[in-house]
């Protein structure tokens, strides 16, 4: 993992680094209000996403899907980043099951007859090779928003929630690997 720090105090991880890395599963959501005005109706594709990416998961033979949810939320923007736990995959797969996610929670919006322009709460432009992506603790350039964990500590910035976080032996017998 690499953390680099800028002028602004703002901490980004470079996500993918290498060209056979494994990450966590991860996922940027993003979502202007002026674009998607019913908040209702985009909470409500949001938790449509999450059963969409827990569906993917179950097809790649992971079960365990707890996720750290880290939140920036402002009066103009939802913002969220979701990091799975206990869900690796390799870096250059990761387009695949992204396309996979995407297919199914279009089919799921489908279904709960929403806008299909409500895919577009993913921002598709962190997925690609060398992307920095913030980390909990850390603002947006130029911004004082910080995003947080949704629950839990917000004070101190926690390793735990990088997307290239790599558990610890300790970790791995806790968790049973």
């Amino acid at each position: 993992t690499f953390v680099r720090n800028n002028s602004d105090l703002s901490i980004h991880e470079v996500t993918r680094c290498g060209t056979d890395s494994h990450q966590r599963i991860f996922f940027d959501i993003d979502a202007n209000y002026k674009d998607f005005p019913d908040k209702d109706q985009l909470l409500k594709a949001y938790n449509i996403l999450l059963k969409s990416i827990k569906y993917e998961l179950a097809n790649a033979n992971v079960y365990s899907t707890e996720y750290y949810e880290l939140i920036s939320h402002t009066e103009e923007k939802f913002s969220s980043h979701i990091v799975y736990k206990h869900a690796y995959i390799n870096a250059l797969h990761y387009d695949c099951f992204y396309e996979k996610v995407i297919e199914n929670f279009i089919f799921d919006l489908d279904l709960n007859c929403l806008p299909n322009n409500l895919v577009n709460i993913i921002d598709k432009n962190v997925y690609g090779l060398n992307h920095c992506l913030r980390v909990h603790t850390s603002h947006k350039f130029g911004k004082t928003t910080k995003l947080a964990l949704k629950t839990g500590s917000n004070k101190q910035f926690n390793p735990q929630t990088l997307v290239q976080y790599v558990y610890s032996a300790t970790e791995l017998n806790q968790i049973g690997r």
